[in-house]
């Protein structure tokens, strides 16, 4: 499988709008997507994976406070995050910035006593 670079994921995600579909627990719609002839998620996946886009979700948070999602490009050794917003107290709205940036893993020790 290609190695994708952090430019060419995130030109993907943006040529295919995947932004609602990488949202995962968010109520996408698989017609919305761009690419054509792919009428359930099994197909999409399949799709993606054919151009490289292979990924694993690694950390998702959708609350008043935050909304984000980071995955992880294992054959690319490259971590993305996306960020949007979610509206609770309106009408349960989702909005998408279409903010990509690549972002690296950093372990924290955390010391608690008890």
């Amino acid at each position: 499988m290609k190695k994708l670079t952090f430019e060419e994921i995130s030109e993907i995600i943006r040529e295919y709008d995947l932004y609602k579909y990488l949202f995962e627990g968010d109520d996408y719609y698989l017609e919305d997507l761009i690419i054509k002839g792919k009428e359930d998620e099994e197909n999409v996946e399949k799709a993606l994976k054919e151009i490289g886009f292979d990924y694993t979700q690694v950390d998702y948070v959708c609350n008043t406070d935050e909304m984000f999602v980071v995955l992880y490009f294992e054959n690319s050794n490259i971590y993305v995050r996306l960020t949007g917003e979610y509206d609770s107290y309106g009408q349960y709205d989702h909005e998408y910035h279409r903010k990509i940036t690549q972002v690296f893993p950093k372990e924290i020790k955390k010391t608690i006593y008890e």
